[in-house]
């Protein structure tokens, strides 16, 4: 039986979605795991906003391709973390989200600007504006796309934890057959490429989400001053729509943004609608970074 192109990558056994890092990245190895960023050529101070692009769970920065037209003319950072899955799932065991986010910061060269971030990534994002206290005078605005947070007066239980690793796979499957459109294979290799991607994220790195997730009780976030806009699809999971509510209601100066008909990936799923988003809020005078808005 003969495979289309996207097939055999499928099921070669080096991950079909690893991509090699462009010439220009710059890497820092941590123990057996790699950040990379990949910034402007030139980023010096030209006036442009500096952006930085935060991926998700078992993602790569290249995820960020259809939102990059919205933020023409801005210095674009893009960020490649362990839990893309790239080099294998027990990175928590060497050091937890929010200090491979700081190694990548760190190679950016702590530089303020914006920062945008999708689901994991933007969870890592909503901890290191609550909790690192550089944070308040780096980032002017954070656009954090279906982020994970917990309120303090919510008590998350077993099931909802356990729901949630279940559908792990079925969650993959939904997002690459959006992202592969009229390329997507038949059933069954969809499913093999699908539990593929569940295997870079259990259980390690969903056992990470779900300790940022009950810890971001405890998050100050009431005392952010940086401007958040909270993006999430109303067609998301119900924990990811009740995090973005929450979140919206506990920071003192967070918009939520609601995109109707749309599920846990704007970026893919409705890409024009998120464009227009993201290019409104980029065009808008930042705020002086850790002052009151």
């Amino acid at each position: 039986m003969s495979h289309t192109p996207a097939e055999e990558a499928a099921l070669a056994p080096t991950p079909w979605w690893q991509a090699s890092m462009p010439p220009g990245a710059v890497s820092r190895q941590l123990g057996d795991f790699t950040v990379t960023v990949r910034g402007p050529l030139e980023p010096g101070d030209s006036g442009a906003p500096h952006v930085f692009l935060v991926h998700g769970m078992v993602d790569a920065s290249d995820t960020w391709a259809p939102l990059l037209p919205a933020l023409a003319g801005c210095q674009v950072w893009h960020l490649d973390l362990p839990w893309s899955g790239r080099d294998g799932v027990d990175w928590p065991g060497q050091a937890d989200a929010l200090a491979w986010l700081q190694a990548a910061l760190d190679l950016c060269g702590n530089r303020p600007g914006i920062f945008i971030g999708h689901s994991f990534g933007a969870t890592v994002l909503l901890a290191w504006l609550a909790i690192v206290p550089a944070a308040a005078g780096l980032a002017g605005m954070a656009i954090l796309l279906a982020p994970f947070y917990c309120p303090p007066a919510r008590k998350p239980g077993w099931n909802q934890i356990d729901q949630f690793a279940r559908t792990v796979p079925q969650r993959f499957e939904q997002s690459l057959r959006v992202r592969m459109g009229a390329d997507v294979p038949d059933a069954t290799v969809l499913a093999a490429m699908a539990r593929k991607l569940a295997e870079r994220a259990l259980p390690d790195a969903l056992v990470e989400l779900f300790r940022m997730y009950l810890a971001s009780r405890c998050w100050p976030v009431a005392g952010l001053h940086t401007p958040l806009h909270l993006i999430v699809g109303t067609d998301d999971s119900a924990m990811a729509v009740d995090s973005a509510r929450a979140l919206a209601a506990a920071a003192p100066h967070a918009t939520l943004h609601l995109l109707h008909g749309c599920g846990h990936d704007p970026v893919h799923e409705t890409p024009d609608r998120l464009r227009a988003l993201v290019a409104a809020m980029v065009r808008v005078p930042a705020t002086e970074p850790g002052a009151p808005a």
